[in-house]
């Protein structure tokens, strides 16, 4: 599912994370690392070694 069709759906659904989630996960978390104040990381961490943390 692309952005667009996640901004403009009205379907949620919650389950676990998958490995095949790795990417989207980190490109969440990525922005938050970054720009938010809930992070204690200064560096992002890479999907690999998101994929070794969790």
């Amino acid at each position: 599912m692309s952005e667009a069709d996640m901004l403009h759906s009205a379907e949620l659904e919650i389950r676990e994370a998958l490995p095949d989630d790795a990417h989207a996960i980190a490109a969440l978390y990525v922005w938050h690392v970054l720009n938010g104040r809930a992070s204690f990381e200064d560096i992002p961490p890479t999907v690999d070694e998101m994929r070794k943390a969790y």
